[in-house]
């Protein structure tokens, strides 16, 4: 038997995982255009570790720390961006992947709406693989959030 395994709302539920004051209540994860490589100020990047996870960028910046109004807001005040997922509670409020980050605070003005943390989300899926690698014999990951085991011959 092969099972499928798909976490749904993967990202939102990596951020409740180290902030317990996310829990029951929408949020959602949102990007933006990577514009910091045209920054000509100094930060800090790192490369991302591909040990087995998928990630999104191959370089990294701690864009986690940034508030709403930092990331999301561009010169001229206007809100930018997309939801990558959402939880529950915002599903709820129809805040779903791809709306824009604008659209989704008109729909549910009390969304709580984070920068991506893709670092966090790495380490996550891969002790995750590492986890059910103990557990199931044979375990293929088919995207960061996205794992098929073989549990044929366990007993």
């Amino acid at each position: 038997m092969i099972l499928h395994l798909d976490l749904d709302c993967f990202f939102a539920a990596a951020h409740r995982i180290n902030n317990p004051s996310l829990e029951n209540i929408p949020i959602a994860v949102g990007g933006r255009s990577n514009l910091s490589i045209f920054d000509k100020t100094a930060q800090k990047r790192s490369l991302s570790k591909i040990d087995g996870a998928f990630t999104s960028s191959i370089i990294s910046v701690n864009d986690n720390s940034k508030s709403f109004e930092e990331y999301f807001l561009d010169a001229n005040k206007k809100v930018r961006g997309i939801i990558t997922t959402s939880s529950y509670e915002a599903r709820a409020y129809g805040v779903k992947t791809a709306m824009s980050v604008s659209e989704a605070l008109k729909w549910c003005p009390n969304l709580i709406v984070l920068p991506p943390n893709y670092p966090l989300y790495h380490e996550l899926s891969h002790k995750l693989k590492l986890l059910l690698q103990k557990e199931i014999p044979t375990v293929e990951q088919f995207s960061i959030d996205e794992f098929f085991g073989d549990v044929t011959l366990v007993e």
